[in-house]
């Protein structure tokens, strides 16, 4: 009676959020209701005996005033609204503190955990996923100590690129999967981690075997199928596999088209999915084709400052500006800031990537101030960042170092590269494209070996700053991801490429805005956006020749192309 009741708690909550719906409830509904537990577990003996025992009778009508907090915050969430349901989490977890039922603080810090990755709040996620793991533990519910464990697990392999600390995490699951009896649905679960580790640490061929077996025995129109299958295709987008990537993107583009209709945000997602693989291939023209069907999805579907409009934006910025169109590059990368900033706040990372690709192309434009303005806001944002990141930290020095270049500073162009290299050196090692191309810049700001005209260097330097813009535009795309940051798009997570150093920066927004299903987390946490090359690269400017001879530039330079022979995508 009480699986029952709860359920029914449940269901009312979603109901009186859908009541008031506003478009992301809207965007939301279907998936907010699959994610509904089914009423079937309450006929299950088996779980009923592993759930835990009842409060006490002097607790019970203050935990069920407590549960029911709870499942509106699961709704709100489930409905596209997380500000919303964390505010709620917060509150229901002091009220889980002062009443004492560790139950249901367990399932209270398990939910918080989750929204609060969600928020891109990482370090407080992780505290809370370990004590809703051990609280879960203590009170002997091991089905919930298991979904703690196992989400864990997939957010340090995937959203914080952390497999070696997610692997502890998934042998608690195995453990508690072999105490719970081996429920299938639950061994399911466990291979899509598996494939989530493997992921995240490039064994992209065990990837796609765990991934397949996640697949078996799931329905072929669940959210969790769908977001197995988004990860599938990465995966083979990672291996340059462009064929069977495109397969599966298509046929996931039909099948949310039959499930949600023709104009759903969700079908956006898919479209920008095949826009990166159409850029992949150099076919620009219809990635811009895919890029602006998803835009104008997103406009007709969902207010004018909706986050996800951000993703296309950049997408369609980035090829503007591969193509020498500097001027439409800049207004669609400042509208994309300007949602980030007015849904995130001027401190999100989100905010800080577009800043950096402003100050790119600002640089290539010969604006130095307000590249130099840009740049620098972007380095503090990335360093004062909860989890800071240290590819956006280098990245923003070789911004700077780029524009002091321009300048003829070069000492304080050396000064940006001293901090740039051994950071890119220690934290993302040294066949890293970034500690290559540190090395480059370095070189470069020895200074030049012989004078040169300064308005005939300037031609020649500008020149061939938009040639770099466009090579590294060309092999540098990506396009939308709501941070596997919410709900319902969400379902359909939004790539993660593990060769774009897109997915560190703009990802930990959010990756991810996708919670896929119960426990899952959605393939990619940052926006799509691959390249032929796709490599954790630099941004435009920091690749090929520079027109002025430096000394050691072309020792240098060597170096980073052999980086890229080293790595063929």
């Amino acid at each position: 009676m009480h699986c029952l009741e709860d359920r029914r708690h449940e269901l009312d909550a979603l109901l009186g959020v859908l009541a008031g719906a506003d478009a992301d409830a809207v965007a939301h509904a279907h998936d907010a209701v699959e994610a509904l537990p089914s009423p079937a577990r309450c006929a299950d003996l088996d779980a009923l005996r592993a759930d835990v025992a009842p409060p006490a009778p002097a607790l019970a009508e203050a935990v069920q005033e407590l549960r029911d907090q709870l499942s509106r915050a699961s709704a709100e969430a489930a409905a596209g609204h997380p500000g919303a349901g964390l505010n709620l989490l917060e509150a229901a977890e002091q009220r889980s503190r002062d009443l004492g039922y560790r139950p249901l603080r367990a399932e209270v810090l398990a939910q918080l955990a989750e929204q609060l990755f969600v928020a891109s709040k990482y370090d407080d996620g992780v505290r809370v996923y370990g004590d809703a793991y051990w609280e879960a533990l203590a009170a002997g519910h091991d089905r919930l100590a298991f979904e703690t464990a196992s989400g864990f697990a997939g957010r340090l392999a995937q959203t914080l690129g952390h497999p070696d600390d997610a692997q502890p995490w998934l042998r608690h699951a195995e453990a508690l999967h072999e105490r719970l009896g081996r429920p299938p649905r639950l061994g399911g679960d466990l291979e899509f981690r598996r494939g989530q580790i493997a992921e995240a640490r490039r064994e992209y061929a065990t990837a796609i075997d765990h991934y397949r077996r996640s697949l078996a025995d799931l329905p072929e129109r669940s959210i969790s199928a769908v977001t197995t299958r988004q990860n599938l295709a990465n995966v083979h987008l990672s291996l340059g596999q462009l064929e069977p990537a495109q397969i599966i993107f298509e046929d996931l583009l039909a099948l949310r088209r039959d499930i949600y209709g023709e104009g759903h945000p969700s079908n956006a997602f898919s479209l920008a999915d095949l826009g990166n693989v159409a850029t992949l291939r150099g076919d620009f023209d219809t990635a811009e084709q895919h890029q602006r069907a998803a835009l104008t999805i997103l406009r007709a579907a969902l207010p004018p400052r909706h986050e996800r409009l951000a993703y296309p934006l950049s997408a369609l910025a980035d090829i503007a500006a591969q193509r020498g169109d500097f001027g439409a590059a800049l207004d669609a990368y400042e509208e994309a800031r300007a949602i980030w900033e007015h849904n995130f706040g001027p401190l999100s990372t989100r905010v800080a990537a577009m800043l950096e690709r402003l100050a790119s192309v600002q640089q290539v434009r010969g604006e130095l101030g307000l590249a130099e303005q840009h740049a620098t806001r972007a380095l503090a944002i990335w360093s004062a960042a909860q989890s800071p990141d240290p590819q956006g930290i280098v990245l923003a020095h070789l911004a700077l170092a780029q524009i002091e270049l321009a300048r003829d500073n070069y000492a304080a162009a050396r000064d940006h590269t001293d901090k740039a290299l051994p950071l890119s050196a220690s934290v993302l090692g040294e066949d890293n494209l970034y500690t290559a191309v540190s090395r480059a810049i370095r070189g470069r700001a020895r200074g030049p070996r012989r004078p040169v005209g300064g308005r005939a260097r300037g031609r020649r330097r500008r020149r061939g700053d938009r040639a770099q813009l466009r090579r590294r535009l060309a092999v540098d795309v990506r396009g939308p991801d709501p941070s596997r940051q919410g709900a319902a798009v969400a379902r359909s997570p939004r790539r993660r490429a593990p060769r774009s150093r897109a997915q560190h920066f703009l990802a930990r927004s959010a990756r991810r805005s996708h919670p896929a299903r119960p426990g899952r987390i959605p393939a990619r946490t940052g926006p799509l956006g691959l390249s032929r090359r796709s490599r954790t690269g630099p941004h435009p400017r920091c690749l090929g020749a520079d027109p002025v001879p430096k000394a050691g530039a072309k020792h240098y330079q060597a170096e980073v192309d052999a980086w890229l022979e080293r790595h063929p995508a």
